[in-house]
């Protein structure tokens, strides 16, 4: 049977009349089946047409048998079906196998089909390994599939079977690993034993292709093909902020915030917000003291008091807290020897002296008044200090 021409009208098929474009008196499939059987009555519409030689009964019985089968939802043989069969359903002609649904019938509808397992991944095996002198960064985004591509490189070939796995286990559409399976043969076609493929490299190629970056990384993860070169975002962040503070008072700042973020052996670790919102708060007195000062040993009881003064209201409080933090932690870990805030009388301040009551109403001497609890000249508000008792 030869291909059918577009022009050809519709027309039913003589055998179980199946309506559409036909290439002769038979649709494809009752051709087929005339082939395979010989005339004779059919045992449940009485037509002189092909039949099976087990059953005696013609295709479009048959067909109309399997239909009962599937609707019923449950796998059985079709003897009993077709003993059932008292009506047609007519159909187009080769569109009924794609519209069927259901389980198979027969034997292959009992049968649980069993994936077929992967074979195994050949063994890359080299005799010599060359030695790397120096690492240059590679640029994928140069790849033409048609001049670089090297579908048998044995990398590639582990990869893209480890990728189907991967895949399955996941459940990846087909687009997906299809997506996948491009993004292999740009990073892997050149691929020689001893490499690795870095973060840097793999983002711009397959980000400027529209291809996946994460499950391509991690399928070269699974393997140990890919190093993740990218900074973390902390350090970009300390980099940016500290940027322009001498190293004295750099390192200082930077062991205060990574104490802050990760904890410490006697403190528990802040939210990053707090951290932010912490730095952010001190910077410009650090960029300040930056001109003057190599390291925070340097700072003096005035430099704090012009720092907290120099703002107001919360923007007032939240730097107290902030410095008072930092210097905290600078005197606990031996950065600084004594802390600025740790002065509590002013210089040139004179001592407080008391005089005797003169008063006659009573022979016994009045007491001196109390100590005064606030401290004026003090950096740190009273609800912020801690007197030593």
């Amino acid at each position: 049977m030869g291909k059918i021409s577009e022009k050809k009208s519709a027309a039913s098929c003589s055998g179980c009349f199946a309506w559409g474009q036909l290439p002769g008196r038979f649709c494809r499939g009752c051709y087929t089946y005339g082939q395979q059987h010989a005339v004779g009555e059919c045992a449940g519409c009485r037509r002189q047409v092909p039949v099976d030689d087990k059953y005696g009964y013609c295709r479009l019985c048959r067909a109309q048998a399997t239909w009962a089968i599937k609707a019923s939802g449950k796998a059985s043989v079709i003897e009993p079906h077709l003993r059932q069969v008292t009506c047609q359903q007519l159909f187009f002609a080769n569109l009924q196998r794609p519209k069927n649904g259901g389980p198979r019938v027969g034997k292959a509808g009992r049968r649980v089909l069993k994936p077929s397992p992967l074979p195994e991944p050949p063994r890359v095996i080299t005799t010599s390994t060359q030695l790397t002198l120096f690492t240059a960064p590679r640029d994928f985004r140069r790849f033409d599939r048609e001049l670089h591509a090297d579908l048998a490189n044995p990398w590639l070939v582990r990869a893209r079977q480890a990728a189907r796995a991967l895949g399955e286990a996941r459940g990846w559409s087909r687009w997906i690993a299809s997506d996948v399976n491009r993004a292999l043969v740009i990073v892997l076609s050149g691929f020689r034993e001893g490499e690795s493929i870095r973060y840097s490299e793999l983002f711009p190629a397959l980000r400027v292709r529209g291809l996946p970056v994460v499950r391509t990384a991690e399928v070269l993860d699974h393997l140990g093909l890919f190093t993740d070169d990218r900074a973390p975002a902390v350090d970009r962040w300390l980099e940016r902020k500290l940027d322009g503070i001498p190293p004295g008072i750099h390192r200082a700042v930077e062991a205060w915030i990574r104490t802050l973020l990760d904890g410490g052996p006697r403190s528990a670790p802040r939210s990053r917000r707090t951290t932010w919102a912490y730095l952010s708060e001190i910077q410009p007195v650090l960029l300040e003291w930056s001109n003057r000062y190599d390291h925070l040993r340097e700072v003096s009881r005035e430099d704090i008091i012009a720092a907290r003064d120099a703002v107001t209201g919360k923007q007032r409080e939240s730097r107290i807290v902030a410095l008072r933090s930092l210097f905290r932690h600078a005197k606990k870990n031996g950065q600084i020897f004594r802390s600025p805030r740790s002065a509590s009388v002013s210089p040139g301040r004179p001592a407080a002296s008391f005089k005797p009551s003169t008063r006659r109403t009573s022979t016994k001497p009045s007491p001196p008044p109390p100590p005064q609890t606030s401290d004026s000249s003090s950096p740190w508000p009273p609800s912020m200090r801690h007197d030593r008792r």
